[in-house]
């Protein structure tokens, strides 16, 4: 279903993973590369899915069953984030297209734009959600990022955008993501959702938004649906 987003909608708060980013990918590959160093049975593509937007030490453990030790755990972490790191000298590589050119679409009308994301900034080196942006085409459309480690507030919580909540609310906004906790964050600003789902299977949860989500909430195949 195409999507609108209003002339009078003065912010759109982005995902980071799965929306602008396709980090699933570089999560799957290097799990598949990790996990069998360590004598650990490689998930399944929707065992992976499942755990993707989590901590990358809980997705390990709940993939694997708890059938790991904590020491296990903390080196397949460890070199997962050590190899990750390779993956981001060129970010470009990473960033789906449609993202972009909706990005530009909203610069261009004048939109202020804000990622948050639940990805920390701390220790992920070329991972920061901060580095990506500066070092991305993103740099030029995006106005503020908001990691998941800049307040002991995260989404769904309407307090992860800090002080410029109340701000950001009055002007209208819409929230772009692909995920549940995107669409919840939505609705607890009082605001419309658009969900991009790239998989084939359905997005998870969003029957726990209530009867008011086919009001609140559009999903759509591509960014490319999506128009200003």
């Amino acid at each position: 279903m195409p999507a609108q987003i209003p002339k009078n909608i003065k912010t759109i708060i982005w995902d980071l993973d799965g929306t602008i980013l396709d980090s699933f990918s570089i999560f799957t590959e290097l799990l598949c590369e990790v996990l069998p160093r360590y004598s650990k049975k490689v998930p399944t593509r929707d065992d992976m899915l499942l755990h993707f937007h989590g901590t990358m030490e809980s997705a390990v453990a709940e993939m694997l069953n708890h059938e790991v030790t904590d020491e296990e755990v903390t080196k397949i972490v460890a070199e997962f984030l050590h190899l990750q790191d390779g993956y981001y000298e060129v970010i470009e590589h990473h960033l789906f297209p449609d993202a972009v050119s909706l990005m530009k679409q909203a610069h261009a009308a004048g939109k202020r734009q804000i990622i948050v994301t639940q990805r920390g900034h701390e220790g992920s080196l070329r991972a920061s959600p901060r580095y990506i942006v500066e070092h991305s085409a993103l740099k030029q459309y995006i106005d503020l990022v908001i990691a998941g480690d800049d307040s002991e507030h995260r989404k769904p919580k309407p307090e992860v955008l800090g002080n410029l909540k109340d701000e950001i609310v009055a002007g209208g906004l819409v929230v772009i993501g692909d995920t549940y906790l995107d669409a919840q964050l939505a609705q607890n600003l009082n605001s419309k959702s658009i969900l991009v789902n790239r998989n084939d299977s359905e997005i998870a949860h969003l029957d726990e938004l209530g009867d008011g989500r086919d009001l609140s909430l559009t999903v759509v195949a591509s960014l490319s649906e999506v128009s200003i």
